[in-house]
């Protein structure tokens, strides 16, 4: 599927730029990642499990992907495919009512720009617009994703997302889409999204509210979700964000589930080759709707990434999460603590290459 469509759409855009001037076209980029880690929880869950975690709750030497990424952007057209295999494209796709090929693929749209004050049109499946992280962890200032991201929002959408430049600091954008995490639609309902982002010299500010059914097979009890990151580039050698999420889903018989929390994360560029991150939270699941138990839950993630080479990443991690409610697992004993702590190590090879 990631060739028929990368062959289709380069020969379409191969069309648009053969009468389009070469200085403003560009080449194909062609990524790869391989990423693996370690990870070990000090618990130790029977189950060899860690709680609340998506893409590193297994113990043990995991892979968490292999991926392999096309993309084109044109004077008019593009597109961009990322394919691969792992716990990150297990994970992701899970809950989706549409396994087949979906599972292999995180992102897959086409995009056009027609000659309007540079609004940009995407279709097809693309990562969420909701919070400071990425789904490619080695892309993020932890490796672990943090409560907000694993708890709080999806990972992808699949629909229509538009963006313009309103001044040329502030862009705006609005999205339809079938919901959260589902290219198959769970009902027959759509989500709307609104997005805008702010961004000067050395700080930008993003917002995202989306509301919507959520619900399987019905189109009442909409979810309202808003989310709020503030990115700062201080100097070259800092880079950090705050993030603010709140969410309600509307029951069926009246009430709702409410879920949110806040997030801080800082980098320090320590030497050429080397960084160090911290990042603490706090997520408030109220009625438990996301964790099975009504709770308040913290972490602190202490992250050291080093460079050998431009395109080898060694991390280390060690995270601490704490819970009001025993709700981890210690040994053999289900639900006997309030605390989890792991230690995590990664080794991530990237490549990319333009033609």
């Amino acid at each position: 599927m990631l060739c028929i469509f990368a062959i289709a759409a380069s020969a379409t855009f191969a069309q648009e730029d053969a009468g389009a001037d070469p200085n403003t076209s560009t080449p194909l980029r062609l990524t790869g990642v391989i990423d693996t880690f370690y990870s070990l929880d000090l618990n130790h869950p029977s189950n060899g499990l860690s709680e609340f975690r998506n893409f590193d709750w297994k113990q043990g030497l995991q892979l968490n992907a292999v991926e392999v990424g096309v993309e084109r952007e044109g004077p008019r057209f593009g597109f961009r495919v990322d394919a691969g295999y792992g716990e990150t494209f297990r994970i992701m796709n899970l809950t989706d009512p549409w396994g087949g090929a979906n599972r292999y693929i995180s992102q897959a749209y086409i995009g056009y720009k027609p000659a309007w004050n540079g609004l940009r049109l995407d279709f097809g499946k693309f990562y969420t617009s909701i919070g400071a992280e990425s789904a490619e962890s080695y892309r993020n200032l932890s490796y672990s994703q943090s409560l907000l991201s694993v708890l709080g929002g999806p990972f992808y959408h699949f629909g229509l997302r538009a963006t313009i430049p309103v001044t040329k600091s502030f862009t705006a954008g609005v999205q339809l889409v079938n919901g959260c995490n589902d290219v198959r639609d769970k009902n027959s309902g759509k989500t709307l999204g609104l997005t805008s982002t702010l961004t000067r010299a050395k700080w930008s500010w993003s917002e995202v509210y989306m509301t919507g059914p959520e619900k399987p097979a019905i189109n009442t009890g909409y979810r309202h979700l808003y989310d709020s990151v503030l990115t700062v580039t201080p100097t070259s050698r800092v880079t950090g964000y705050l993030e603010f999420l709140w969410a309600m889903d509307r029951r069926l018989g009246g009430g709702s589930d409410k879920w949110g929390g806040a997030a801080g994360a800082v980098q320090f560029k320590t030497s050429e080759r080397t960084t160090l991150s911290l990042r603490a939270e706090r997520f408030n699941d109220s009625t438990g709707f996301n964790t099975g138990t009504p709770q308040h839950l913290e972490e602190g993630t202490v992250t050291f990434d080093y460079r050998p080479a431009s395109f080898v990443i060694a991390r280390a991690e060690l995270r601490r999460d704490w819970s009001d409610r025993a709700v981890f697992d210690w040994g053999e004993q289900p639900l006997a603590s309030k605390t989890q702590t792991t230690v995590l190590v990664a080794l991530i090879f990237t490549w990319k290459h333009e033609r």
